[in-house]
């Protein structure tokens, strides 16, 4: 994106700030003009929102951005700063792609931004001449972002500017350590030899740490595991790191006397400060207790056997799940039936992919939760006992790069007009509360002394109206829907930081991801806050969610915890083929905007219905409508198929996403009807047929994406095809060689696994060398194995 800033002149630098704080979830904070570092005292530490930033932005000014520091959406950023050309030359080929790109003229995209999920020290690779060649940039720096004039007076400009990709920290660690070997670092000797066993109580250890060969390869392999994984660096989430490094000791199925050593050599080389022995003995013992309640003891050094068809044979499948009316296809993408919505919303939904020439589903996703919010105030009656509100959990699965954040901006933009409305009004009432309830207290003790009728009433506080929220806490969340009894959106670009935050007060059971799970039924949802004891309860806390992820980073977050609550049995995941992305001149029209934007409005526009209780008192209550008779025998038909598809189940987890897709053809049905008509009273039979085909779609995909994220049944078929690639490259190749060559493999620890099951085959073997005249770590090479 070429800037068009003029520092120069006054006010420009101040509004360009603050549109960038506000579409990107960093903290940027004042650096003087033309200069680096910052000069306010205290900056770690500043934490800024864009209302902040007059009088301290205002131009001339620089603005940095804050490193290696927890973010608005719980990840950390980390700056990859290229200093050489030769770097510059070479990021493409070693490091993984981003969308977040900037430099300047004489330096053009030389600072890469990611996102990581834990914090990584800052280190300097250089050469011989001590000269920098690639700097990672995390926690305690700070970088300079486009707007700002660079000391030699060339503006640092946008080579992309979106959302940064999101990588596991180890990986990126040892993809810049690759990038910068390549341009002449030269890495100390890292594998340090299994030490030998050692005295206990003046005797040997009952068991020898190495007492065969396969446990010294597992030792060593461990050992260079570790050497990928972040420090122990106190201050910055050290104690994990430790913890993290005894649980993959025995991981690798290290014995006790193993791991203990394993963790010495851990606790000399990767902790600052050091932990003592007694920490260390605490930490294996809280290892060993999590490894094994997890069933994860060897789980690195048994991989799960399986026999490899013939690099030539056609790929292979799992069995099938029994289901009545298709025979399911893990492998196979079925776009979404765009047909099932109503002409306006197809319109839009197509007018805008083309428009950003991204699948249909990134931009039909997010706008089913905006509607499904936007329906707040309805309702569908299944029976007299049973109704279900118009919530809506949509979550699109993909890479970095495929247009997947500017989809979901543009739907949830739908919301942006007239949430910015009501911010206006909540204004302008609170400014006139204050005055009438300075006015109320000036009164004070002569109110007493006027007749009832004189007195002026205490006056009574504005209610903020929301439509959307990015803010995941319970306690916020109950906070804004006690004052709208319509429900919210929950937006998340990044739905990677909703998950990670109900483990953030793991000591309440829990209780985080509990409140959730009832807000996807519009249930009654309680806070109870121990600092200041204060209760809060929502009688209806409905609540759409919408947000993207990439599939390493799910595949992480789905936990057999999240599987077992229902949690993610009540999301709506998909994940569609992404066509090439390449320029286009095309726009939305402007009609088809126009008539998108007005039925959102319409929708939001439904009012509440009163009731009275029989004390008096008025609450405000959704609106249910009933099915007409064609839709009810159509729902009938649908329920009862259904059941019988959830019962041949034989996954669990299938099972649990069936029960939920049964309450989702109810809801699409009410969410199509209203699309359609928002003064509809009742609930239609082509809106039914519709929500029923949607329904049928998502089960195939729910079938698909498990299946995807498991690695199963394609795995075989894609190791096949690294056999078939092996032959055809002299049969030997790095995990990182193949990491390159097969986008399945670009998650976390894919590729090593992929060779692992290539090693339990016995289809190649390691074949790691020794270092090299000068030094350095072995590569990770494996080869065909002799027939």
């Amino acid at each position: 994106m070429a800037l068009s800033l003029n520092n120069n002149r006054a006010g420009e630098g101040l509004a360009y700030y603050q549109g960038l704080a506000r579409t990107h979830p960093w903290w940027l904070i004042p650096i003087p003009f033309r200069q680096k570092a910052p000069t306010i005292t205290g900056w770690p530490q500043l934490r800024l929102n864009p209302v902040d930033f007059r009088g301290r932005f205002e131009c001339p000014s620089n603005a940095g951005v804050l490193l290696g520091v927890p973010c608005t959406n719980g990840l950390y950023l980390i700056d990859v700063d290229l200093d050489s050309p030769e770097a510059v030359q070479l990021a493409d080929q070693y490091l993984p792609p981003t969308d977040c790109v900037f430099g300047r003229q004489s330096k053009p995209a030389s600072h890469r931004l990611y996102y990581v999920r834990h914090p990584i020290p800052t280190k300097k690779y250089t050469d011989s001449n001590k000269k920098v060649i690639v700097e990672l940039r995390g926690a305690g720096c700070q970088t300079v972002v486009p707007g700002s004039v660079h000391p030699s007076g060339e503006w640092i400009e946008w080579v992309k500017n979106a959302e940064p990709a999101e990588i596991d920290p180890a990986e990126l660690s040892a993809d810049i350590e690759e990038l910068a070997e390549a341009c002449g670092w030269r890495p100390p000797a890292s594998v340090v030899p299994v030490p030998p066993p050692q005295p206990v109580n003046g005797n040997l250890a009952d068991r020898p740490v190495v007492a065969d060969a396969p446990d010294a390869d597992w030792y060593g392999r461990c050992q260079k595991y570790l050497e990928k994984v972040p420090e122990s660096i106190s201050g910055q989430r050290g104690h994990d790191a430790m913890l993290r490094a005894c649980c993959e000791a025995y991981r690798f199925g290290l014995d006790d006397s193993a791991a203990r050593q394993l963790a010495d050599w851990f606790n000399a080389e990767r902790c600052t400060p050091p932990w003592n022995a007694r920490e260390i003995e605490h930490k294996l013992s809280e290892a060993k207790k999590l490894v094994d309640a997890a069933g994860e003891f060897g789980v690195r050094r048994e991989p799960e056997p399986h026999t490899l068809p013939p690099a030539d044979a056609a790929p292979q499948t799992a069995d099938a799940v029994p289901v009545a009316n298709w025979e399911p296809m893990p492998g196979d993408w079925e776009p979404m039936p765009l047909d099932c919505l109503p002409d306006v919303v197809q319109r839009w939904v197509e007018k805008t992919a083309k428009a950003l020439c991204c699948a249909p589903e990134y931009v039909a996703m997010p706008l089913l939760a905006v509607s499904g919010s936007a329906c707040g105030s309805r309702w569908i009656e299944i029976k007299g006992s049973w109704s279900e509100p118009a919530v809506i959990w949509a979550g699109v699965i993909a890479p970095s790069g495929t247009q997947k954040s500017p989809a979901h901006k543009k739907s949830v933009g739908l919301l942006y007009s007239r949430q910015d409305t009501l911010a206006e009004a909540y204004k302008r009432e609170k400014q006139q509360y204050d005055e009438d309830m300075q006015v109320y207290k000036d009164e004070g003790d002569a109110r007493g002394k006027l007749p009832a009728a004189e007195r002026m009433p205490k006056p009574t506080a504005p209610i903020h109206k929301r439509l959307f929220t990015s803010d995941a806490t319970v306690e916020a969340l109950c906070a804004i829907l006690a004052d709208n009894p319509r429900g919210l959106l929950f937006e998340r670009d990044e739905l990677a930081g909703w998950m990670q935050g109900f483990d953030r007060y793991a000591a309440r059971g829990g209780q985080d991801e509990t409140s959730w799970l009832s807000m996807h039924q519009a249930s009654r949802v309680t806070v109870d806050r121990r600092t200041n004891k204060q209760f809060t309860s929502v009688p209806r806390g409905a609540v759409s969610v919408c947000g993207t992820i990439q599939p390493g980073t799910l595949a992480r977050c789905l936990t057999p915890e999240r599987f077992q609550s229902g949690f993610v049995a009540r999301v709506l995941f998909v994940m569609p083929v992404s066509p090439q992305k390449c320029w286009t001149d095309d726009v939305v029209p402007p009609s088809v905007q126009h008539e998108m934007q007005v039925l959102i409005d319409r929708l939001l526009d439904l009012p509440m219905v009163e009731r009275a209780d029989n004390d008096g008192n008025v609450t405000l209550e959704p609106l249910h409508l009933p099915m007409d008779a064609d839709a009810r025998e159509l729902w009938i038909e649908f329920y009862n198929s259904h059941a019988a598809e959830q019962r041949r189940l034989r996954d669990p987890r299938l099972a649990a996403a069936w029960s939920k897709l049964e309450a989702y053809a109810a809801r699409f049905a009410l969410i199509f009807t209203l699309l359609e008509n928002p003064d509809a009273t009742v609930v239609g039979a082509l809106s039914m047929h519709n929500a029923i085909r949607f329904t049928r779609w998502f089960c195939r995909e729910t079938v698909r994406v498990y299946a995807m994220l498991d690695g199963k049944p394609d795995e075989r078929a894609d190791d096949a095809a690294i056999l078939k690639w092996l032959a055809g490259r002299g049969g030997a190749a790095t995990v990182r060689e193949v990491r390159g060559a097969f986008w399945c493999y670009r998650a976390s620890g894919a590729a090593e696994q992929a060779v692992e099951r290539l090693i339990a085959a016995g289809h190649v073997v390691w074949d790691i060398p020794d270092s090299g005249p000068s030094g350095g770590r072995p590569k990770n090479r494996f080869r065909l194995a002799k027939p």
